[in-house]
């Protein structure tokens, strides 16, 4: 039986052309597995990567974020790394053209062999929504939150007929205040989204990982074409609602946006919604991921489910432990830091790998 195994770093001109080789040849196409969207994660040291496997029972393609450990470790310890995917959806995805237990002990014995080699402590996953795309993972697998998404098949009337009548009565009311919903392709109104978007997370007072700089944006427009669009809501030609949308094959994803909290009286973001859906119907698309909201059952998530009462899944993670004792001198270390400056440590926390516990 052949098979080829081969792990990829995108930094690497001639990696990340295989790499995006290997992600225009799959039927799906998915946006998180393109090696210019893990990139815009893998900042400093960390490397965008992705692990492939070709097979007569397949093809698998895995991409994730190696993190140096070296602010963790002393000088003795060099080269130590981890694993996680990108903000948003990852994991192995796989097409299967044979035996399925086949392909996937064929991917995880080579993977594992790669990770030893290379001093992998743990790895972490955000794994995507559709689980039926995915290999079947050998660690742990644990259920973070609800997620919501919205099928954009069916009739007109099934679809509008599938939000709750709440977010009817808003997109009407949004019409009725001459609410008007744009597309933009091009990124052309990124001031006015950056306006908003800012304005937004200050309101919420959001975590500061949610404050991507300029140069996020931009790298998205310039690196991802297709795989994205920005929906504008303008009262009076002024831009008041914002929604940047990532685009796979089949499905659209819901990525990062805001309102304009002056606006709120119209309901713009429902209408910006309604558009979304629209447009995803119009470009062919089956699905419109809405995600779930910073914890589990909170307004955020709430809001979301009232547009698919019947579209709530189970946002899964997984994670495992590469190597015992290097984890377990890791956490140490990190224990006592916590001591050290006379902080509690978390006894009960779901947070993975400890070690990185802030």
């Amino acid at each position: 039986m052949q098979s080829e195994f081969t792990v990829w770093d995108a930094s690497k001109p001639v990696d990340r052309d295989a790499w995006i080789a290997a992600w225009s040849a799959t039927d799906k196409r998915e946006v998180y597995n393109h090696p210019d969207y893990v990139a815009l994660f893998a900042g400093g040291e960390d490397a965008a990567v992705c692990a492939y496997l070709a097979s007569d029972d397949g093809t698998v393609l895995y991409p994730f974020i190696r993190r140096t450990l070296a602010a963790q470790l002393d000088d003795t310890l060099a080269g130590v790394s981890d694993l996680i995917t990108p903000y948003g959806y990852g994991g192995p995805q796989a097409w299967v053209t044979g035996a399925a237990t086949e392909l996937a002990a064929q991917f995880w014995a080579s993977f594992g062999e790669w990770a030893t080699s290379q001093n992998v402590v743990t790895e972490f996953i955000r794994f995507g929504l559709f689980a039926d795309t995915f290999l079947p993972y050998p660690g742990d697998v644990v259920t973070r939150s609800t997620n919501i998404i919205i099928s954009l098949e069916g009739t007109d009337d099934q679809i509008w007929m599938g939000f709750e009548q709440k977010v009817r009565k808003n997109v009407k009311k949004a019409l009725r205040n001459e609410i008007s919903v744009t597309v933009d392709e091009s990124g052309e109104f990124l001031d006015d989204f950056l306006r908003i978007y800012a304005g937004t997370l200050d309101r919420r007072d959001a975590d500061s990982g949610y404050f991507f700089p300029r140069s996020f944006f931009e790298t998205i427009i310039e690196r991802l074409p297709g795989q994205f669009a920005f929906f504008h809501a303008r009262l009076g030609g002024t831009i008041i609602s914002t929604e940047l949308v990532l685009v796979s094959d089949e499905s659209i994803y819901s990525f990062l946006g805001g309102t304009d909290s002056a606006a709120f009286e119209f309901r713009p973001n429902d209408l910006l919604k309604f558009e979304v859906v629209t447009w995803g119907r119009s470009q062919g698309k089956k699905h419109f991921v809405l995600g779930g909201g910073p914890t589990p059952g909170d307004g955020i998530e709430r809001y979301k489910r009232s547009f698919a009462p019947n579209g709530a899944v189970d946002f899964k993670s997984g994670q495992r432990i590469l190597q015992p004792a290097l984890n377990a001198q890791l956490v140490a270390a990190r224990r006592a830091e916590f001591e050290a400056a006379d902080r509690e440590w978390p006894d009960e926390s779901r947070y993975f790998p400890e070690y990185r516990l802030v």
